[in-house]
Protein backbone atom coordinates (compact mmCIF):
# COMPACT_ATOMS: atom_id res chain seq x y z
CA UNK A 1 0.00 0.00 0.00
CA UNK A 2 2.87 2.37 0.83
CA UNK A 3 4.34 1.84 -2.64
CA UNK A 4 0.95 2.59 -4.26
CA UNK A 5 0.62 5.86 -2.32
CA UNK A 6 4.15 6.94 -3.25
CA UNK A 7 3.46 6.13 -6.90
CA UNK A 8 0.17 8.07 -6.91
CA UNK A 9 1.81 11.14 -5.33
CA UNK A 10 4.72 10.97 -7.76
CA UNK A 11 2.49 10.73 -10.83
CA UNK A 12 -0.12 13.34 -9.86
CA UNK A 13 0.89 16.76 -11.16
CA UNK A 14 -0.56 18.74 -8.25
CA UNK A 15 1.04 16.47 -5.66
CA UNK A 16 4.41 16.54 -7.41
CA UNK A 17 4.29 20.34 -7.70
CA UNK A 18 3.45 20.75 -4.02
CA UNK A 19 6.19 18.35 -2.91
CA UNK A 20 8.72 19.88 -0.58
CA UNK A 21 11.77 20.97 -2.53
CA UNK A 22 14.86 21.30 -0.36
CA UNK A 23 16.46 24.70 -0.35
CA UNK A 24 19.93 24.55 -1.87
CA UNK A 25 22.56 25.85 0.51
CA UNK A 26 25.55 27.69 -0.84
CA UNK A 27 28.73 25.88 0.08
CA UNK A 28 31.11 27.96 2.14
CA UNK A 29 34.54 27.27 3.50
CA UNK A 30 35.00 27.83 7.19
CA UNK A 31 37.76 30.22 8.21
CA UNK A 32 40.91 28.40 9.33
CA UNK A 33 41.17 27.69 13.03
CA UNK A 34 43.82 29.80 14.75
CA UNK A 35 44.84 27.35 17.48
CA UNK A 36 44.46 23.68 18.41
CA UNK A 37 41.12 22.60 19.85
CA UNK A 38 39.44 25.91 18.97
CA UNK A 39 37.05 24.20 16.54
CA UNK A 40 36.31 20.52 16.10
CA UNK A 41 34.08 18.66 13.69
CA UNK A 42 32.25 15.61 15.02
CA UNK A 43 30.28 12.90 13.25
CA UNK A 44 29.23 9.29 13.57
CA UNK A 45 30.05 6.44 11.23
CA UNK A 46 29.06 2.82 10.96
CA UNK A 47 28.07 0.21 11.46
CA UNK A 48 31.22 -1.58 10.41
CA UNK A 49 31.80 -5.10 11.72
CA UNK A 50 29.09 -4.52 14.31
CA UNK A 51 30.63 -1.34 15.71
CA UNK A 52 29.85 2.35 15.45
CA UNK A 53 32.46 5.11 15.45
CA UNK A 54 32.63 8.66 16.74
CA UNK A 55 34.94 10.71 14.53
CA UNK A 56 36.36 13.99 15.83
CA UNK A 57 38.57 16.21 13.66
CA UNK A 58 40.67 19.02 15.15
CA UNK A 59 40.35 21.83 12.55
CA UNK A 60 43.73 23.37 13.31
CA UNK A 61 45.94 20.29 13.30
CA UNK A 62 43.71 18.14 11.08
CA UNK A 63 44.26 15.44 13.70
CA UNK A 64 41.46 12.88 13.74
CA UNK A 65 40.28 10.81 16.69
CA UNK A 66 38.28 7.72 15.78
CA UNK A 67 36.65 6.11 18.79
CA UNK A 68 34.93 2.75 18.48
CA UNK A 69 31.66 2.52 20.42
CA UNK A 70 28.99 -0.11 20.81
CA UNK A 71 26.17 2.43 20.40
CA UNK A 72 25.79 6.06 19.39
CA UNK A 73 23.43 7.31 22.06
CA UNK A 74 23.58 10.92 23.17
CA UNK A 75 24.92 9.85 26.54
CA UNK A 76 27.78 7.81 25.06
CA UNK A 77 28.67 10.53 22.52
CA UNK A 78 28.75 13.15 25.30
CA UNK A 79 30.93 10.86 27.43
CA UNK A 80 33.48 10.68 24.62
CA UNK A 81 33.35 14.44 24.13
CA UNK A 82 33.89 15.01 27.88
CA UNK A 83 36.88 12.66 27.85
CA UNK A 84 38.43 14.47 24.87
CA UNK A 85 37.86 17.85 26.55
CA UNK A 86 39.55 16.54 29.69
CA UNK A 87 42.58 15.57 27.59
CA UNK A 88 42.79 18.63 25.33
CA UNK A 89 40.81 21.38 27.10
CA UNK A 90 37.32 22.68 26.46
CA UNK A 91 36.68 23.31 22.80
CA UNK A 92 35.32 26.69 21.66
CA UNK A 93 33.26 25.54 18.66
CA UNK A 94 31.75 22.21 17.64
CA UNK A 95 30.52 21.61 14.11
CA UNK A 96 28.17 18.67 13.59
CA UNK A 97 25.28 17.52 11.48
CA UNK A 98 21.71 17.49 12.75
CA UNK A 99 21.92 13.99 14.20
CA UNK A 100 19.78 13.46 17.28
CA UNK A 101 22.89 12.93 19.40
CA UNK A 102 23.97 16.50 18.59
CA UNK A 103 20.55 18.16 18.85
CA UNK A 104 19.54 16.57 22.16
CA UNK A 105 18.85 18.55 25.33
CA UNK A 106 21.89 16.93 26.96
CA UNK A 107 24.21 18.12 24.17
CA UNK A 108 22.73 21.62 24.32
CA UNK A 109 23.14 21.69 28.12
CA UNK A 110 26.81 20.65 27.84
CA UNK A 111 27.42 23.32 25.19
CA UNK A 112 25.72 26.05 27.23
CA UNK A 113 27.43 25.07 30.49
CA UNK A 114 30.87 25.25 28.86
CA UNK A 115 30.25 28.27 26.58
CA UNK A 116 30.72 26.10 23.49
CA UNK A 117 29.35 27.46 20.23
CA UNK A 118 27.56 24.64 18.43
CA UNK A 119 27.32 25.03 14.65
CA UNK A 120 24.97 22.72 12.75
CA UNK A 121 26.04 21.94 9.20
CA UNK A 122 23.43 21.55 6.45
CA UNK A 123 22.53 17.97 5.51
Amino acid sequence: MEHDIEEMVRLRGTCAEAAKQPVKATLQSRPPATKPWKRIHIDLAGPHLGRQFVIVVNSYLKYTDVISVSSTTSRQTLGILRKLCAQHGVVEKIVSDNGMQFTSHEFRDLSNANAISHILSPP
